[in-house]
């Protein structure tokens, strides 16, 4: 599951203690063991052990939602914020229970994710022309053992050039 933040716009996404607490509010364990079946594990990084540039040294981020709050605290949005997300469905088995698992999890450190559904090709012609409206969520993989992440990649460019972003950060 990856999660892309857009931080180009005005948005509490901006701030990189925002994105590291939405890291740290997901409960990853709980959604790979009552809803993925324990058929994966928790990533620490974008690339799987097989790819090239995996980093076995980098460890998963811890779920802590007090730590998440505190950085919601310092960085300005102690009562929250609503943060609309797109999201790809039907492309992963239970990407829906997942995505909404993730939002009752950022709700918990007081943060709506408002969740509107897209298929695949609108997700892809985003990607093409760089139309951004919200955070976009997606899940795919070629194989189960794969799916257990939220990356919060932030690319530095797309195929537009006025579609930038900035930052990275992993959240599971």
């Amino acid at each position: 599951l990856a999660i892309q933040f857009i931080t180009e716009r005005e948005s509490p996404l901006r701030d990189k203690r925002v994105r590291q607490a939405l890291n740290l509010a997901v409960n990853r364990e709980r959604i790979v063991q009552l809803i993925l079946g324990g058929s994966t594990e928790i990533a620490s990084q974008a690339s799987v052990k097989a790819a090239f540039g995996f980093d076995p040294a980098l460890s998963p981020l811890p779920y802590d939602p007090t730590r998440a709050k505190q950085l919601l605290s310092e960085a300005g949005y102690a009562n929250g914020f609503r943060m609309p997300t797109s999201v790809t469905i039907g492309n992963s088995p239970n990407d829906t229970t997942v995505f909404q698992q993730v939002a009752s999890d950022l709700a918990k450190v007081g943060v709506e994710m408002v969740v509107s559904g897209m298929p695949l090709s609108q997700f892809s012609r985003f990607l093409y022309e760089g139309d951004w409206g919200n955070a976009i969520a997606f899940m795919k993989s070629n194989k189960l053992s794969t799916l257990a992440r939220i990356n919060v990649r932030v690319p530095t460019s797309v195929t537009r050039r006025d579609a930038k972003f900035s930052g990275s950060f992993q959240a599971w």
